[in-house]
């Protein structure tokens, strides 16, 4: 299998380099720990989908609590012009999730009163463009600040 034969997967399209360990036999036995470029393809394939970002849709706030289904979502005020997002239910360690603000008029105010751990408490997603990245955090059974984009500051 040559490396032309990976491409078409999402766009990919790797080099020799790209796969350093890759052994090119086709009887699918890797050689000496190294994997085949079948395998490899496999895993490329399997692992593509982790990597992206889909929209698992708006989320609302409910008494200061969302519960995710993907790893992005917008978030929506539960009433009024502003409300505190305090509590992420799902996650497991690992876990990347991106939230973005539904509405320019309406303040999302990521706290640290349940298990997000922001670094500065609130942060305020105030407008559509302002987002916060986190990661789930087994060990402290908490979502972590990796990095916030925000135009107010």
């Amino acid at each position: 299998m040559a490396d032309s034969d990976l491409v078409g997967l999402s766009g990919f399209t790797p080099v020799l380099t790209d796969i350093q360990y890759g052994v090119d036999d086709p009887g699918g036995t890797p050689v000496d720990g190294k994997h085949t470029y079948a395998v490899l393809r496999d895993l490329i394939q399997a692992n593509l989908t982790k990597a992206a970002l889909p929209d698992a849709g708006a989320l609302t706030i409910a008494s200061g609590v969302i519960t995710i289904t993907g790893s992005y979502h917008t978030v929506i005020v539960q009433s009024g012009s502003s409300d505190a997002l305090d509590t992420i239910n799902g996650g497991v360690d690992g876990n990347i999730l991106i939230l973005q603000a539904d509405d320019t008029d309406k303040t999302i105010n990521v706290t640290t009163a349940g298990n997000i751990k922001p670094s500065a408490d609130p942060i305020a997603l105030a407008t559509s463009e302002d987002t916060i990245m986190l990661l789930f955090s087994g060990a402290l059974s908490a979502w972590v600040e990796l990095s916030s984009s925000l135009t107010n500051v």
